[in-house]
């Protein structure tokens, strides 16, 4: 089946969020600790990126371990501030804009299928300044479905006007964004920027795997 449209998760795939949480826990941390020695910061801060877990954690579980760990408290509310401030801080991948222009010169519909509140995911979309791009957006927190229910999958190609086979989607959590478009019926494609992340599963050869946006083009080239 030709494929029509490329949708995309956000964070960790369209977006940098190693930067940007990091970015936000240092936020968070200056504003209770202001003045705090340069090694106790930095160290509260990458215990507070390996508690974070790329994200798929609830923001009081990492402050519930930075409390027991480091004896510093983010705050009762850390949720509900990180999705007030997060956005502010979102940067693109390096390759992200060339990735986007070109598949829109070549005619390909575009999409973002990401999980979050819509105060947040849209605020991101908005700070990296990529809206434009997009024929289609859905953020979990708008239609209350939330990756890896292939629903959420199915809404965005209907937004686009596809059928789920002629998708490709693109993402970095092999449980909400693999599974959920495999299962959906779009063509998944595992991004992981940040190193090797392993994988030797040889019962599932048709997961495409990449670690750059700019390998997603290829990849498209190769269904048609």
């Amino acid at each position: 089946m030709t494929i029509k449209a490329v949708l995309f998760d956000f964070d960790d795939t369209l977006g940098d969020r190693e930067v940007y949480a990091y970015r936000t826990y240092a936020q968070a941390l200056d504003e209770h600790y202001p003045g705090l020695d340069p090694l106790t910061r930095e160290s509260a801060l990458q215990q507070c990126m390996v508690l974070d877990q790329q994200g798929d954690v609830s923001k009081e579980f990492v402050r519930n371990g930075l409390l027991k760990t480091q004896g510093l408290d983010l705050g009762e509310d850390l949720q509900a501030w990180w999705y007030q401030n997060q956005g502010r801080h979102a940067v693109l991948f390096d390759d992200t804009l060339d990735t986007l222009k070109t598949l829109k010169e070549k005619g390909y519909l575009l999409g973002i299928v990401t999980n979050g509140s819509v105060v947040s995911q849209n605020m991101k979309i908005d700070t990296t300044g990529i809206r434009e791009y997009f024929d289609a957006i859905v953020v979990s927190g708008e239609v209350n479905v939330h990756k890896p229910d292939p629903e959420i999958f199915r809404i965005a190609a209907e937004r686009l006007h596809v059928k789920c086979g002629e998708c490709i989607f693109v993402g970095d959590l092999y449980y909400r964004d693999v599974i959920g478009a495999a299962r959906a019926g779009m063509k998944p494609v595992w991004i992981w920027a940040h190193g090797k992340r392993l994988c030797m599963n040889p019962d599932i050869p048709h997961i495409t795997r990449i670690s750059s946006l700019l390998d997603v083009m290829p990849d498209i080239l190769k269904s048609e």
